[in-house]
Order: structure tokens, then sequence, then C-alpha cells
């Protein structure tokens, strides 16, 4: 477990604007109406998001359809006059022909009585229509001003949209963009805020009041330089944005009421093509966000006044309350039991948990004492980390023993060994000391222990086949009431799962590596240590080895072993089924804090005081809400995660330039086992979930690192690596590395990991069972 410390900010490793709104005027007289619409010119301006790019055009937004609403106005007023109603008949007297100059002059007149009275007649009609017209339409847009966060989209822009592309349509994101860009550049006395020439509470707690609107930061300024001055490396629940849902409904105002009739159909497709996911929960959203006039067409009612629902994500229960403005009630209620598109928390729960399962590694290695340089030596440890299947890869000639080879995800600080297999940490090359010669690293297996001799010194066997890390998985029963799940604390059984030696040099098949710059070093070492490109007055910094706390793994794994870690997995390999059981890469869909969140793993069951006992568990937690960081400008050591793997003399010159490092892995450290490191400084994007404070304990702690992280419509957003807590603000949190990033990328990386991963099983011509399948249908 890795602490690391920001004032009193946290950091734990788990393995171990207002925009302008149109402002009408409307002057009325007898003979004329004007519908003035005014906007001020800096309102014009176009928005700018917090990743440098500006939000996607809706199809229609509020704006557009004010707009069509002006002109269609002033189309009605313009061509009233060539409107023709029908005319009011007056019959003309009877007359005798004889006195024909007298019934020609009395036609006359009545001819034109009929015209002025038609006349006035036509125009009040017209006149009144148009009275209407306006003012209902005038409502609307009122309407629509006032509530600019909800009922303001239509479905069929909502369904073709994400929960990030959505969020910025609302007044209140644009508002709070607006703000916080005015506060970074003239909060600090009419000057720019500068995070890193010194800590003021005052502005750190002012930083979090604008981005509880937004739900990313990280990425404000137009360059590297102010990017880093405005970055806040602490963190606070009081800056996460939340869900918004329909009002709520008291019980006894269901009584009185019209049942809705809807098909299963329409109720199906809504929720299938629910923007926000498959939960009751995601339903109130959507209708929260969708007009009335939408609302209306699915549900075929008229005049509607108010929306409110009910809803039990852990029940799958929705309820929905609908007042029309004739003071008619009309009611809904549905369960995930008769609509099965409807989920439940637990769906999403059994989701991850047939997917993943914890693993062990027994390492021993060189181990420094700071204070007593004698008590140096070889140390026996225990890590553990939480992995999960992302795919299979079709490998028939081993198969044919048996055995299976799987894309496996977990963080990189779960599988890093470097600490254990880099003797140059402990030892320079060709040293004198006379220790040198006791050093070793390996393997140790936790079912069988290890051997030592009789002063006590570890001694590692000889035989490195039969050494293998070992895996377990929670088991949860059903208990009698309400049918919910409960996942028990026992940590199940040990079972030997992929054999250790012969693959943890080739295992490592896929980290994200980029380019990032915009950097800041809180101390003066790290940056001559790691970086390539470093300013020495400013500390400034950039690399070329960025990425993410992600490492995709190819391990083998034999039939029987698989049963007893992935049971849910076993039985399916070669059926029809398979293909769908594995999450792949997910689809593409850049990630907002709006949508529904769950992540599970295999921490150590905690304390109190947050320390972990001797047990484990598979725990979950569900958030709706959070914050994402595009990218952290301020770091220092614990920001890099070293891989070991497989020596490449190319590879080996590129990850290890800096500082020539790579001439100390030229040589082997262990006969046949030639490795060296890769180091990524972790820069990806990374979601903070919220938790409230009174539910801290719900956290993911030690041991959980690697767990999935899904939204609530299956699809993966990312890995858990981090359990965070920052005391100043009562904030306990944990880290989901995203799969698709919020900063800006350059050197052809479009902060795709998806894509990227995709692109590589290709280029390796690796034929997958769901990335990348010999037969595409």
């Amino acid at each position: 477990m890795e602490i690391i410390m920001k004032k009193k900010f946290k950091l734990f490793l788990i393995s171990s604007f207002l925009i302008g709104l149109p402002v009408i005027s409307i002057s009325c007289s007898n003979d004329n109406i004007k519908l003035n619409k005014k906007i001020s010119e800096e309102n014009k301006e176009k928005d700018q998001s917090p990743d440098g790019t500006s939000p996607i055009a809706p199809q229609k937004t509020p704006e557009d359809k004010n707009n069509n609403l002006n002109n269609e106005i002033n189309n009605n007023i313009n061509n009233k006059d060539n409107e023709q109603p029908k005319p009011i008949e007056i019959t003309p007297p009877v007359v005798d022909d004889k006195n024909d100059q007298t019934l020609k002059d009395q036609n006359k007149q009545n001819n034109n009585l009929n015209n002025e009275i038609n006349k006035d007649s036509n125009q009040k009609k017209l006149d009144n229509q148009i009275d209407k017209k306006i003012k209902d339409q005038v409502e609307k847009i009122e309407f629509n001003i006032k509530n600019a966060d909800s009922h303001f989209l239509s479905y069929e822009f909502l369904k073709s949209k994400t929960p990030y592309e959505i969020i910025k349509q609302t007044q209140s994101y644009k508002k709070g963009l607006e703000d916080i860009n005015n506060f970074l550049y003239h909060g600090n006395n009419g000057q720019a805020i500068d995070y890193r020439s010194g800590y003021n509470p005052d502005k750190v707690k002012e930083f979090w009041k604008y981005t509880k609107n937004v739900g990313v930061y990280g990425n404000y300024g137009k360059t590297d330089e102010e990017k880093i001055a405005f970055y806040n490396d602490s963190i606070s629940t009081d800056g996460m944005i939340i869900q918004k849902y329909l009002s709520n409904f008291q019980n006894n105002e269901r009584y009185d009421t019209n049942q809705i009739s809807i098909s299963t159909n329409v109720l199906e497709n809504l929720i299938k093509q629910n923007p926000f996911g498959f939960l009751p929960s995601n339903l109130s959203q959507l209708l929260h966000y969708m007009d009335f006039e939408s609302i209306e067409k699915i549900f075929a009612l008229k005049n509607i006044k108010e929306v409110k629902s009910n809803f039990d994500d852990e029940k799958g229960t929705f309820e929905l309350l609908i007042f029309d403005k004739n003071n008619n009630k009309h009611y809904l209620n549905i369960s995930a039991q008769e609509i099965p598109s409807l989920k439940k928390n637990f769906d999403f729960i059994k989701y991850i948990y047939d997917r993943s399962f914890t693993v062990t590694k027994g390492t021993v290695g060189w181990k420094i004492d700071p204070f007593f340089s004698k008590q140096n030596g070889l140390k026996a440890e225990i890590n553990s980390g939480t992995m999960w299947v992302m795919d299979r890869i079709i490998n028939p000639e081993l198969e044919k023993k048996d055995q299976y080879e799987l894309l496996i995800a977990t963080n990189i600080h779960v599988f890093s060994l470097q600490s254990v297999f880099d003797k140059s940490i402990y030892f320079e090359k060709n040293s004198n000391n006379s220790r040198e010669k006791e050093w070793n690293a390996g393997f140790w297996d936790p079912i069988a222990s290890y051997n030592v001799d009789s002063s006590g010194k570890i001694i590692l066997s000889n035989n490195r086949s039969l050494v293998n890390f070992t895996g377990t998985r929670g088991e949860f029963t059903y208990p009698t009431k309400n049918n919910i799940p409960v996942f028990t604390r026992g940590s199940g059984n040990y079972f030997p799962t992929f054999n250790a030696y012969s693959q943890y040099l080739d295992a490592p098949y896929y980290t994200p590596r980029y380019k990032a710059t915009g950097i800041f070093a809180k101390n003066i070492t790290v940056g001559p240590k790691f970086l390539e490109e470093y300013n020495k007055e400013t500390r400034h910094r950039a690399t070329k080895n960025a990425g993410a706390d992600f490492v995709l793994l190819r391990l083998k794994i034999h039939k029987q072993n698989l049963k007893n870690i992935l049971p849910d997995l076993e039985w399916r390999i070669g059926t029809p089924e398979e293909k769908n059981w594995y999450i792949g890469v997910g689809k593409n869909e850049l990630f907002s804090p709006i949508k529904t969140q769950f992540y599970g793993g295999y921490p150590a069951t905690i304390n109190d005081n947050f320390e972990p006992q001797n047990s484990l568990e598979f725990k979950y937690n569900k958030s709706i809400g959070g914050i994402i960081n595009a990218q952290t400008r301020v770091i220092d050591e614990d920001n890099y995660k070293p891989l070991w793997v497989r020596y490449k003399e190319n590879e080996n010159k590129d990850w290890n330039s800096h500082n020539e490092n790579w001439k100390k892995y030229t040589e082997p450290f262990i006969k046949n086992e030639h490795g060296m490191p890769k180091w990524v400084l972790t820069q990806h994007s990374q979601l903070y979930t919220h938790i409230p404070y009174e539910k801290r304990f719900n956290a993911l702690t030690f041991g959980s690192s690697g767990s999935m992280a899904i939204d609530s419509s299956f699809n993966l957003i990312g890995i858990n690596y981090l359990f965070t807590q920052d005391s100043t603000y009562n904030t306990y949190t944990n880290g989901i590395s995203l799969m698709e990033g919020h900063s800006t990328y350059s050197d052809g990386f479009n902060g795709n990991i998806r894509e990227d991963i995709i692109k590589k099983i290709k280029n390796d011509n690796l034929e997958t069972v769901k990335i990348n399948p010999k037969n595409k249908v």
C-alpha cells in the first residue's frame, strides 16, 4: 500500500455561461404585434469545453426551437391579410323588379355593408387566432428558458446523444463553464489564479463551487503554463456533479388517477434507447431532460404541465405520475419482472462478479532497511489484486492441451514485478559490494509456502516450473427476504491459476503509451530522474512515456483451473454464448459522471479506521456522480508505474533512453530470464466517484485495484486503481482510470484506449472471440 500526501490529501494505491438566453420583448397595438429577440454580442461567443473542444451541436437545441418559433410567429403576422376565412353572408331584401334603380342602389349598399362586416369579423377572428398562438408559443419559450436544465430536449435528440453531450446543452453546465473560466483568469484580485504559487484555501474551495455543474477539470487554460497554474490538486465531493431526476410524489397523489395505457414494446424501446442506462433511476433522468411534447407523444397524452416519478433500483421498479392542464392525473407502474429491459442493481453487480477474480503473488526479493543495513536481504512478500477477463485468444495448439489463453485486465501496479527482479535498484553494475552475490529474485507458492535454511534465510526452489500465482473468488448466497443478493466475507478456496515463471515476462501485452505535456513536478528530483523534456527554471516537463495504470495480460490457464475461478465462462467456451459473454473494449463513449457507475473487486475487509484485516471479500460500489480529472498536472515519483517485461533491444533503448538507463539492462540479472522495465507516467483521465461522507465505507480499499468499472448500460468505462482521501473536505473516493481521455492529445493518439487496443490486436494478427473474430458476423 502506497500512501501519497498532498497537503491533507491522501492517495492510496489499492492493490496492496450563463449562456446568453434570448431576451424576448413583446409590444402589442390594435393594428400590429411585434416580437423582438435581442441577443447580446457576448453571448455569441463559441462555447469552449474543458477538453478544449466545442460541444457537439444538437439536432435541435432550445435556441433553435425559439428561433423557429419566432420565425413562425412573424410569418403568421405578415401573412394575416392573405388568409381568406369563410365570409359572413347577409341576405338582401326582396324588392319589386320595377324599382330596378332602387334595387341596384340598395344592393350596392348591402354589398358594402357585407364587405365591412366580413372584413371586421374576419380580422377579429384572425387577431384572436394570432393572439392565442403567440400566447401559447411565448409561454412555451418562457417555460424552456426557465427550465433550461429540464424538459427542454426532444426525445429524438436525447436518444441519439451520450450523457456527456446532453449535459453540455444545459444552462447550468454552460454557466458553470463560463464562471470557472472567469474565476481562473480573473479570480485573484483581477489577475489569473496560480495554484502553484501557494496554497489559498478560499481559492481552492471556490474552484469546486463551479466544477459541480461541469463535471470535468484538469484541462482548463489555453497553454501548458496556464493548465499547470489552474490545476487544483485537492479533491472534494462539493465539486462533483451528480444526477438529476424528476421530482418524487407522495402516495396520496396516486389517488384518482387514470391508468396510462402503453405497449410493452414501446417501453422496451424507451429503456433500450435510454442513453443514461437501463435502471429505473435512468428512466427518471431521461424524462427529466425530455420536453413535454415528446412525453405526450410517447404516452399518448395532451397538455402536460408536470411529470413526477418514484423509483427503486434495488427492486427494479418505476412509477410515473403525469399531471395535465385539465387537472387530470395519469399513472404508470412497471417493474423489471414484467419489462426485461429494465434492470436492477444486482444485474450489474453480478455481471462484474462473473468476470472477476483475485490473484495472489508470492514473491522473494531484496529489501533495504533504511536504518539498519545489516538487515538488508531477501524477504518474502505476498500481494493480491483484482483481475477480469476482456476476451479470449484463439490458440488451437494450446487448446489441444486443455488450456486457454485469455486477455486479462488489471493495473500495472498489481502486476508490477520491477522491484523484485531489477537488481540495478540495489547494486550498480560491476560493483564491489560484498553482498551482491546474495541477491536473488523469484516466486514462492502461497499454497505451499517457502523454504528457509538453518539461519532463517529464504531458499528459492530450483524447480521453477511448479510455482503458481493463486486465484480465488468470493461466493454469494440469496437471503430469504426480498431476494436481494448478499456477498459473503469468506475468502473462498485458493487455487493454482497461472504458472508464474513461464509467464511473468511475456504476460504484459498492452499498456497505453503517448506523449504528454503540461506537467509540473512537486519536487526537484522527479523531473531529472524520469522526464525527457525538462525546464529547470519552471519545472515544467513533458514525457513520451505517458499512459494509464492499466495493463492487458496474455495469460494461459488450464481448463480445470478456469473452472475454479471463472465457472460462468468455463461452460460457455466453444458455444454461441461465449462471444457475448466477454465485455471486450466496450463501445466508444466519452464518459460523463452523470451516468451511473458500478465497480467491484476483492479488497481486504477494513475496520472503522480503514485499516485492512486478514480476510477479503467481494465488494462493490455504485456511484451516481463524480468528477473527471482530465490529466494529473502535478506529479511525484508515485505517479510512475513500472512494468517488468522480457528484454527487447529496440524497446529497451526506446523506453529507457532517458539518462541512458537502457545500459543497465543489456545483460540478464537471472539466467534465461532477461527482463527490463517500462516506466509509465499515469496521465490518463480518471473519474473520482461520488461517495457521500456518510457512505465512505462503501469505497473499495486495499486489494481492489484492478476492479472492472462499468456503466448502467453494461459498457466498460475503465478500471479502478485508487482509494483517495482528502481530510480537508471530508472526501473519500475511488479513482477510475477511464478508457477514453478528456485531455488534449497529439502524435496520432486521440485518448481512446479502446481503439488503441483494437489497433494492436489487429496489427498483431491475433484472432479473438470478441474483439477480432475470424468471422466478422
